[in-house]
């Protein structure tokens, strides 16, 4: 399966800002089972405090362009 490229991108940005997370949802399910046509992408962001603080820091770029 291939990812969107913008998708393929917003998971390269969450990595390099250590954000820790898994993908959910329909693409999940896509890598398992036949595929299904899905718009987005889900993902569940690990809940601890360093964690937050880089996904704050990752979503304020990414809002400010860089």
């Amino acid at each position: 399966m291939q990812l969107p490229a913008d998708f393929r991108e917003f998971i390269e940005l969450m990595i390099c800002w250590n954000v820790e997370f898994v993908m959910i949802g329909g693409y999940a399910y896509n890598l398992y089972l036949n595929p299904r046509t899905t718009g987005d992408i889900d993902f569940f962001v690990k809940s601890d405090f360093e964690t937050k603080c880089d996904c704050e820091k990752f979503l304020w770029n990414l809002a400010l362009g860089r």
